[in-house]
C-alpha cells in the first residue's frame, strides 16, 4: 500500500510517528503533563530550539495542548490533546521499538 492511498489524517499520524523526536515527546507526554524544562531534562539530546520546533508542530497537528496560567506565562504545561489520547495504544506499542 502507498502512502498517497491513505486518509490524509492517517497520513499526518504516520509523518507524526515516523519522527523520532515527536514520537519521543508523546511518549513522554503520555506518562504526565510536563513544562518546557521538565521536556528538555527528560530528554537532554534535543536541543532548546529543536525541541520548541517540535513541540509546535505536535500543537498545531493537533497532538499536544499548551496551557498556560493567566498569572505566569512561564510556566506553561504541555499535555497530550484528544487526539493524542486516542493514540495511546500505538503509542505503548512503540515504546517497546524506541
Amino acid at each position: 500500500m502507498s502512502l498517497s492511498a491513505l486518509s490524509p489524517a492517517a497520513r499526518q499520524t504516520l509523518q507524526i510517528l515516523s519522527d523520532q523526536w515527536h514520537l519521543s515527546l508523546l511518549l513522554c507526554l503520555e506518562e504526565q503533563p510536563y513544562r518546557f524544562n521538565q521536556l528538555r531534562q527528560n530528554l537532554p539530546q534535543i536541543s532548546p530550539r529543536a525541541l520548541s520546533s517540535k513541540l509546535k508542530n505536535l500543537q498545531q497537528a493537533g497532538y499536544v495542548m499548551k496551557r498556560c496560567p493567566e498569572d505566569n506565562k512561564n510556566f506553561c504545561e504541555y499535555s497530550l490533546s484528544k487526539k493524542a489520547e486516542e493514540l495511546k495504544p500505538v503509542l505503548e506499542a512503540m515504546r517497546g521499538i524506541v
